[in-house]
């Protein structure tokens, strides 16, 4: 039961708004406010119009780094970097915001929310247990003590490492299938609101034209399928619409 609540109290409390925003916070993203919140919501609003969602019901965060990037938090955190203000046009920050929303509607967040929250018990023990390491170390002057210690040590090293991996690695791979499909989706969401192309040219921009190949380990360990593959699949759809519309005229 004790362990039932140390991993189910901190999954709990990521549940609760205030608890996002402090996580965001320790991660560096600020509240935007002033200029840099009035260009967001310039590029939001027509996001959200087309959407026929409400500005009250999304809070906008800004980092401050030159990364081209941006993400979807929790319930209803969205994050731009200074990057993607400065360096995309507005029409495709517009896409690659229509892109969060997508994570923000089929829940992509919740599961990676709830998994932070329950890994913050194991990262706390583990910083625990590399303390009292710290600490042991310290006897290892006394010969036979010593020995002991270091011998127990490595032991439970090995114990702890061995036991992360068999329960993580296959767990891992699984969330790392279902984010790149989630990706795809959240692309498909911003195209079926309308704002299919200026995605397709944010991420061209963003990937520098996509010619990058990561290889199949690259692939492998990625959250995020290869950009090629995803401008491809965009471009399927938006062909797909004008053919119809083509024969609808007809």
């Amino acid at each position: 039961m004790i362990l039932a609540l140390i991993l189910i109290v901190p999954a709990l409390l990521s549940r609760f708004s205030f608890f996002q925003s402090l996580l965001l916070h320790v991660n560096g993203a600020r509240k935007a406010k002033g200029n840099d919140l009035a260009y967001i919501e310039a590029c939001l609003d027509p996001v959200l119009q087309k959407a026929g969602l409400r500005r009250s019901d999304f809070t906008l965060y800004i980092k401050d780094t030159a990364e081209l990037n941006a993400y979807a938090f929790g319930d209803h955190h969205i994050v731009v970097f200074r990057g993607l203000l400065t360096q995309l046009p507005m029409d495709e920050v517009s896409g690659v915001l229509a892109h969060e929303l997508g994570h923000l509607h089929y829940n992509h967040t919740q599961w990676l929310l709830l998994s932070y929250g329950m890994n913050l018990p194991i990262t706390l023990v583990s910083g625990i247990y590399q303390a009292i390491v710290f600490k042991l170390r310290l006897f290892l002057i006394i010969p036979i003590l010593g020995l002991l210690i270091s011998l127990m040590v490595f032991f439970c090293s090995l114990w702890i490492q061995a036991l992360s991996f068999t329960m993580n690695f296959p767990l891992h791979l699984l969330r790392l299938v279902k984010a790149r499909q989630d990706e795809y989706d959240a692309d498909r969401y911003a195209f079926e609101i309308g704002y299919g192309a200026e995605l397709h040219n944010a991420l061209y921009d963003i990937s520098g034209g996509a010619q990058d190949d990561p290889g199949f380990w690259g692939r492998l360990w990625s959250d995020h399928p290869v950009t090629q593959k995803r401008l491809e699949k965009l471009r399927e759809l938006v062909t797909q619409t004008e053919g119809r519309d083509e024969d609808q005229v007809e």
